[in-house]
This record gives structure tokens, C-alpha cells and sequence, in this order.
């Protein structure tokens, strides 16, 4: 799921850390961070950040499980869930 702050009141990278987020890596022009549900490796939310000036587009998923084919990039991830819609309007109120 996705949402859209306008005229976020700080960057990308700040918000997210103040959310409790932490920074992963950088894959082109978007941050990727990630925030610990439980106290084990998963699951655990995995947001990709965008930000232009006045404009800050988050999208969010739980990864449920690591990798399990080998090298593959490939999870069992969870896109739209009452906890990820939860965790979405608890973002807008930090960043907004």
C-alpha cells in the first residue's frame, strides 16, 4: 500500500528514523527501510521511501519470511492487511 505526504516537515530519511525505522539501502532515487513487528527477524514492515521536493511517497509491505529459493530476491510478503493500514495512518501523523 502506498501513501502520499505533501510538504513533509523534514526528509525522508529523518521521518523514518523518528518512526522507528531503519535505513536498509538506497535503490535508485528511493530509500529502503525496515521496522521490527516482533522482536524476531520477521515479520517485519519493509518500506520504500520517494521524496521530491513537497512531495513524500511512502510504500509498505510485511515481509512475513527471508528469502527461501536460494539467491532469489523472493519473500512471502503481505501488501494489504488491517496492520499495514494501521501502521500507514500512523506514518501520516509522524511525517505530515
Amino acid at each position: 500500500m502506498n501513501i502520499m505526504i505533501r510538504n513533509p516537515k523534514n526528509t525522508a530519511l529523518n521521518l523514518m528514523r523518528e518512526a522507528g525505522y531503519t535505513y536498509e539501502k538506497q535503490k535508485g532515487d528511493e530509500l529502503a527501510f525496515v521496522k521490527r513487528i516482533t522482536g524476531e527477524d520477521f515479520p517485519k514492515y519493509h518500506a520504500y521511501t520517494k521524496q521530491i521536493p513537497g512531495l513524500l511517497t511512502i510504500s509498505l509491505h510485511i515481509d512475513q519470511k527471508g528469502p527461501s529459493y536460494g539467491t532469489s530476491p523472493m519473500h512471502s510478503g503481505d501488501y494489504d492487511s488491517p496492520l499495514i493500514t494501521a501502521e500507514l495512518e500512523r506514518l501520516k501523523k509522524i511525517t505530515g
